[in-house]
């Protein structure tokens, strides 16, 4: 008789059992949340990806910042809704994801969330172009036990710049290389703040031709500073933010055509710049509606201030 009561008593526990099974060790009730992921439309046509190759989803105590839940999502196992469900304790948390994050060309490290960032590795300051376009969310939320979707949305911490040329009259040019400087180094995530801590050139890559036939090159880059930080050396304030270099071979010289820009490379944002190759290997650039001074050099030699291929 006895041991047909414990029977009875652990079979009435069975279902509690069952449904508070996630108990942390603050022995706090756990509940399920709907979190649907989108990524912000971005300026550009097409110029940004629509499509998350991959998840890095953070949930951290509010309290503590202590790490309650972490999970990488490959594209595999990414749900075709776009909608997760994790099981959480019923606290406030600070929630990090982090999308299309490539580790081969960046990385990253940090204490917790408040002091997470990705950034270029140490090493040459010619680098190329970020593989991916990297996606960023943070997001304050409270676990509670009401059904609701929660929604996040994921926005690019990359700009974007396409330079598009036109070789019609350049039969002499046997190659060129561009590259963009005055970029970023970093992002820290928690406070959506751009590092400029050293000073990085980017090589652009060569993707074939436009729409219009014309070769572009394209970076993908953190953004440049938004505002002037520093003085030049003759104590007149310097308003170039960010510059962009054609360098053009021809069979007996490099030609240097550098445009520098007073307004910012903005996270988001894709510039899209169109110019013309002369005979002689400079370029003239439709500076119509852009902020930037533009000069040439004519017999330019290979230096340290740029590490060419070409």
């Amino acid at each position: 008789m006895i041991w047909r009561k414990i029977y009875i008593g652990l079979a009435g526990c069975l279902p509690l059992l069952l449904f508070s099974s996630c108990i942390d060790d603050h022995f706090t009730d756990c509940a399920r949340l709907s979190i649907l992921y989108y990524m912000q439309q971005s300026d550009g046509d097409g110029a940004f990806s629509d499509t998350m190759s991959e998840l890095d989803m953070s949930f951290y105590y509010a309290g503590n910042s202590r790490l309650a839940y972490r999970r990488f999502v490959p594209e595999e196992e990414m749900p075709a809704d776009h909608i997760y469900r994790p099981v959480l304790p019923t606290e406030r948390f600070d929630h990090l994801a982090i999308a299309n994050f490539t580790p081969s060309s960046l990385a990253a490290r940090g204490k917790d969330h408040r002091d997470y960032r990705i950034f270029h590795p140490e090493g040459a300051d010619t680098i190329d172009v970020i593989e991916t376009d990297v996606y960023v969310a943070r997001k304050q939320l409270s676990v509670t036990h009401k059904e609701e979707l929660i929604k996040v949305c994921l926005a690019p911490c990359v700009g974007k710049v396409r330079l598009h040329l036109n070789y019609d009259n350049a039969p002499e040019v046997l190659s060129t290389e561009c590259f963009v400087g005055g970029i970023g180094s970093g992002f820290i995530c928690y406070d959506s703040l751009f590092v400029h801590d050293r000073k990085l050139t980017m090589r652009m890559r060569d993707v074939g031709t436009d729409g219009h036939n014309l070769v572009m090159y394209e970076s993908t880059s953190f953004p440049s500073r938004d505002r002037v930080v520093a003085a030049s050396r003759n104590g007149v304030r310097s308003e170039d933010l960010w510059q962009l270099d054609a360098i053009t071979k021809l069979e007996d010289k490099w030609i240097r055509t550098t445009v520098k820009f007073q307004s910012p490379l903005r996270a988001g944002e894709c510039l899209d710049i169109y110019g013309v190759v002369n005979p002689g290997g400079d370029i003239t650039i439709d500076a119509l509606s852009l902020d930037v001074s533009i000069s040439v050099s004519l017999e330019w030699k290979k230096g340290d201030d740029i590490e060419i291929e070409i």
